[in-house]
């Protein structure tokens, strides 16, 4: 399905009957990519899970965002807006849990709560961008066959410019939540593991963002690697579940 923002067409797939999930993919992936997530959450909700911005089926623009986890999330608000939901979760890994805190921040008495995993945290320094452009530099087949299916035959183009957007990002020292953490009403759990090998201290990072939310709480697994979700899908679904069904 497709919905125009902003002069864009924007791709998004809506699965499911009952209450509303808002399924969030990670940075250079896309809603192709989720079809397995989409099948298990719908199971029990209605699952919407977009192409942010100028990704996988949405219309192409010529640079992302300088803020792309913030304009993501208003672009996803004025979806919820347009198709007359007022009341979703959000689940998000990596960089689509950094969209579904800033959707918790704009929209604190529509968002019930929030489950992100995998978070690089709340800046994005020289280092850890360094860190995510080598290994998007060292590509392998596997890389490709992901982002073609991602994106299409125009992945290349659509990985550059999220890179470009990532290393620009970590030039202004800003925080993705331009410092609003603390605006977040409703329940939030933050997953995510010690071996994770994207993020160099993810005690330290998730751990900051947690402690600016009233109502949070962290679990982090001994084994796994980035993103939880992915890589230890089984005892993330069941607490996924867990928290899901207190709420």
């Amino acid at each position: 399905m497709y919905y125009d923002y902003e002069g864009k067409k924007v791709f998004y797939r809506d699965m499911g009957q009952g209450d509303v999930i808002i399924l969030l993919p990670g940075n250079t992936a896309s809603s192709a990519v989720h079809i397995r997530e989409i099948e298990f959450f719908s199971k029990g909700y209605r699952v919407i899970c977009p192409d942010y911005i100028g990704y996988g089926g949405s219309e192409r623009v010529d640079k992302f965002s300088g803020n792309f986890w913030i304009e993501n999330a208003l672009m996803l608000i004025k979806l919820m807006k347009e198709l007359e939901i007022d009341k979703y979760k959000v689940i998000g890994s990596s960089g689509g849990g950094l969209i579904g805190l800033n959707m918790a921040i704009y929209e604190p008495d529509k968002v019930e709560l929030v489950i992100a995993d995998s978070l690089i945290g709340e800046y994005i320094t020289r280092p850890i961008s360094h860190k995510i452009l080598e290994g998007r530099r060292q590509i392998n087949e596997g890389m490709k066959e992901f982002w073609r299916y991602a994106h299409g035959e125009d992945w290349d183009k659509v990985i550059e410019k999220d890179s470009k957007m990532i290393e620009e990002f970590a030039l202004n020292h800003k925080s993705i939540f331009e410092g609003k953490l603390n605006m977040i009403k409703c329940p939030v759990l933050i997953l995510g593991s010690l071996g994770d090998d994207l993020i160099p201290d993810i005690i330290s990072s998730m751990g900051e963002i947690c402690r600016q939310i009233s109502d949070s709480r962290l679990l982090l697994y001994s084994r796994g690697r980035h993103p939880v979700m992915w890589t230890k899908s089984e005892i993330y679904k069941r607490d996924v579940m867990d928290f899901l069904a207190r709420y």
